[in-house]
């Protein structure tokens, strides 16, 4: 019974490898060899190096084109606007910058010429100013003049003060707007438009400041000026006519005049001095021929500077003076240029003016005295004659 048993077993095996066997055969099967890739030959086989990639050389150079994606027309707009409005900005930067330049070398060109005139002006106030103290011993006479010209300094001084606080009161006001407009813009402006307007303002600013200061410099000088002709007048010469007398006109002879001078002044003067007469008919006394002819010997006083006699006029004090003496009918004067005394004159059908001028030097200038005295028979008081009401001038 077992071995029976056993022997089934067998028969079972035997048949079961019988068909595992066809199976496992269809599947291994014999190939020809192939062949293997390099890696797989033998170290001794001899292999030839890879050619070189000459992409990125200087006889192949790598091009990298850069294709951009073409932009709608409102990009394009946009695009455009920008350039134009970058070009506009430093164009006007450029400019800006140019205009401050030219205001800073114009406030650099205010301040030298104020430096200047404030230093000329300081020389002349020294000038005067040592001149008085030489002439202390005789100011006493002159007290009340100078008691004057030292309250127009005092005054002149408090306007100096009082226009310099103004002066840096409107400074500071333009600085302190500067700076609240240039705040005020930053936070809405974008940075070369806020430095452009911020330019401007600054530009302007200095622009006002300067103005401000040349005017108030100019009011300075003034001052200054009129102190030290304050000064120098108190101290110059002063040359003018005080009368002028003649005898009752006589028909058929001359008119001869005398004319007194004086020297009101401090101090000597050199003097040319000089006369004439004119006969006016009563027309050209009422139509105006006179009075033009006698401004216009007025005109002549006043711009001569030529001093051809250099006589010295001292000063004078009480009832002295000098005089000076015009004879109408004078032998030194051409026959067709003298005049004599007819019925016209003494009817008051003509009248005769006697114009004068002195020229003379003080203070270290030139200075005039014009002068007219008239004689008309129905107004004239002789033996003094009348004065014009046009032709007098001094400086």
């Amino acid at each position: 019974m077992q071995v029976g048993s056993f022997r089934g077993c067998l028969i079972a095996v035997a048949l079961f490898l019988l068909g595992v066997f066809p199976a496992i055969s269809k599947q291994v099967s014999w190939h020809p060899p192939e062949k293997l890739p390099e890696q797989y030959h033998s170290a001794n086989e001899k292999q030839e190096p890879p050619e070189p990639d000459k992409r990125g050389t200087p006889g192949t150079p790598l091009v990298v084109k850069t294709i951009l994606p073409e932009k709608s027309p409102e990009e394009t707009a946009n695009d455009t606007g920008e350039r134009d409005d970058k070009r506009f900005y430093d164009r006007a930067t450029v400019g800006i910058s140019f205009f401050t330049f030219i205001i800073l070398c114009i406030q650099a060109g205010v301040f030298w010429i104020q430096a200047d005139r404030l230093k000329q002006t300081i020389k002349k106030m020294d000038e005067i100013a040592t001149g008085q103290t030489k002439d202390m011993g005789d100011a006493i006479k002159e007290s009340s003049r100078s008691a004057s010209a030292m309250e127009i300094v005092a005054e002149g001084i408090s306007r100096t003060v009082t226009k310099s606080e103004q002066v840096f009161d409107i400074q500071k006001d333009v600085w302190k707007n500067q700076i609240d407009v240039f705040s005020a813009i930053s936070k809405r402006s974008g940075y070369i438009t806020t430095a452009i307007i911020t330019g401007v303002i600054i530009s302007g600013g200095t622009s006002y400041v300067i103005y401000i200061q040349s005017q108030q410099t100019t009011q300075l000088i003034s001052i200054y000026n009129r102190l030290a002709d304050t000064a120098e007048d108190a101290q110059r010469a002063w040359v003018g006519p005080s009368n002028a007398t003649a005898p009752l006109p006589v028909v058929d002879q001359g008119i001869k005049v005398s004319i007194f001078y004086t020297n009101t002044g401090r101090e000597a003067a050199k003097i040319s001095e000089g006369a004439e007469f004119n006969v006016f008919s009563k027309q050209e006394w009422i139509n105006g021929a006179a009075v033009a002819r006698i401004e216009k010997l007025k005109d002549i006083c006043m711009s001569e500077n030529n001093m051809n006699q250099n006589r010295i006029a001292y000063p004078t004090t009480g009832f002295g003076g000098y005089q000076m003496t015009i004879d109408t009918a004078n032998d030194l004067i051409q026959p067709n240029n003298r005049f004599i005394t007819d019925k016209g004159l003494l009817d008051a059908e003509k009248i005769i003016t006697f114009n004068g001028c002195f020229v003379y030097f003080t203070g270290k200038k030139i200075r005039h005295s014009s002068f007219c005295f008239f004689y008309h028979a129905k107004q004239t008081v002789m033996p003094n004659l009348n004065i014009c009401t046009v032709g007098n001038a001094s400086d």
